[in-house]
């Protein structure tokens, strides 16, 4: 009988496993030092990236115009509307161009306030969002908006 390959097939085996567990830990260190290195840039840059997308919107009233025809469920309704001239404001990473609008409605729906307050937010020279003012206007230069109170579907 011979029993040298016996040991043997025990040797590879042996062999086998210590190379896998070697190949985890190298695998798990170079994960770990992955894991350490982010892709999202620093928040210098994030400002800077921001910063630059402030761009003053000069077609703002048109803008407007266009989101409140379709916000509007009776666009026709509107009376004694004003906006403000776009100013930078703080907002988020940096500053924005921003206006508020303000106006009432002929007809309001019973139970609703009768005076309406939007901030409306431009980014890279365009509407991007309107939000219900909440304080927001309270500074703003209000000047006539008479092509919101003529505005029609």
């Amino acid at each position: 009988m011979n029993f040298s390959k016996q040991p043997r097939r025990c040797n590879s085996i042996s062999r086998a496993r210590w190379l896998l567990g070697c190949w985890l830990v190298v695998l798990a260190a170079a994960l770990a030092g992955c894991a350490g290195l982010s892709n999202e840039p620093s928040p210098e840059v994030q400002r800077a990236n921001w910063e630059a997308r402030n761009i003053y919107p000069q077609s703002y009233r048109s803008e407007i115009l266009a989101y409140m025809r379709n916000y509007l469920n009776e666009p026709g309704n509107v009376r004694d509307a004003f906006v403000s001239d776009p100013e930078l404001r703080s907002m988020g990473l940096g500053n924005r161009y921003v206006s508020c609008v303000r106006y009432n409605l002929r007809s309001a729906p019973s139970g609703s306030p009768p005076g309406r307050e939007h901030i409306v937010v431009f980014v890279e020279g365009k509407l991007d969002s309107v939000r219900e003012a909440k304080n927001q206007c309270g500074d703003a230069a209000y000047v006539a908006f008479p092509e919101l109170e003529r505005l029609k579907r």
